[in-house]
């Protein structure tokens, strides 16, 4: 999915209601606008958790890290800090 779509999701929850991660949940309070967003939500789960910092596939918390890879050049390193290391594994240069 685009990234605008992802950015216009979150910025319309916010406004009113909000949005957080808590024990590997996709949290969006108050019901209603949880409801009302949520085939979009569901649709763009793996998206929102990522825009907000976490793995999309276990919504544990990425670890982000600017590193050198091992051709020498520098980058953003972000990777899963859940118990499942590996499964997600990013770099951005």
């Amino acid at each position: 999915m685009p990234k605008k779509d992802v950015e216009k999701l979150i910025s319309l929850i916010c406004q009113g209601g909000q949005i957080a991660v808590k024990d590997g949940f996709l949290m969006v309070t108050p019901p209603s606008l949880a409801a009302k967003f949520g085939d979009q939500i569901r649709a763009l789960k793996p998206d929102i958790l990522l825009a907000l910092g976490y793995c999309p596939v276990c919504a544990a918390e990425l670890v982000v890290k600017i590193e050198e890879s091992g051709s020498g050049k520098s980058g953003r390193h972000s990777y899963c800090s859940g118990q499942t290391p590996g499964h997600y594994d990013c770099w951005k240069f």
